[in-house]
C-alpha cells in the first residue's frame, strides 16, 4: 500500500517499510510521539532521498528527519500531518479504498461448490 502527502508545494509518495522497521517505529512512538511520528515519515519516505540516514535509533532518526524538513522550510504542522499518514502505513491501517475493495470481494467459485 502506498499513499502521497503534500509538504508545501511538493507531493511526496510514501510506502510501508519492512516489518522490523514498523516495530521500531512503534517502540519510538511509545518513547516520544513526535520523534516516532517523524521516524515513521522518514522510513516511509519514497520521494527524493533525504540526507538523513536511518541508524537503527528510531527516536534520533525522527528528530533528524524533523530537523531536515524544517530546515527546508516545511512547517511543523505539515510535517506532523504527513507523519500521521506514515504512521498509519506502519500500523497497516486500511484505507477507505482498501476497505471498499475488500467489502466487494467475491471469492472465486470452485466447480464443486456450484453443484
Amino acid at each position: 500500500m502506498s499513499v502521497t502527502v503534500t509538504l508545501g508545494t511538493h507531493t511526496v509518495p510514501l510506502k510501508a517499510p519492512i516489518a522490523m522497521r514498523k516495530t521500531q517505529v512503534e517502540i519510538a512512538v511509545r518513547k516520544s510521539v513526535l520523534e516516532g511520528l517523524c521516524a515513521a515519515l522518514g522510513l516511509c519516505w519514497a520521494g527524493k532521498d533525504l540526507r538523513t540516514q536511518y541508524d537503527y535509533n528510531a527516536c534520533a532518526y525522527g528528530e533528524q528527519v524533523f530537523e531536515e524538513l524544517t530546515s527546508l522550510g516545511f512547517p511543523a504542522e505539515e510535517i506532523y500531518a504527513a507523519a500521521q499518514k506514515a504512521l498509519a502505513l506502519c500500523r497497516d491501517v486500511p484505507t477507505e479504498a482498501g476497505v471498499a475493495r475488500a467489502d466487494s470481494f467475491t471469492a472465486p467459485q470452485r466447480e464443486d461448490s456450484t453443484r
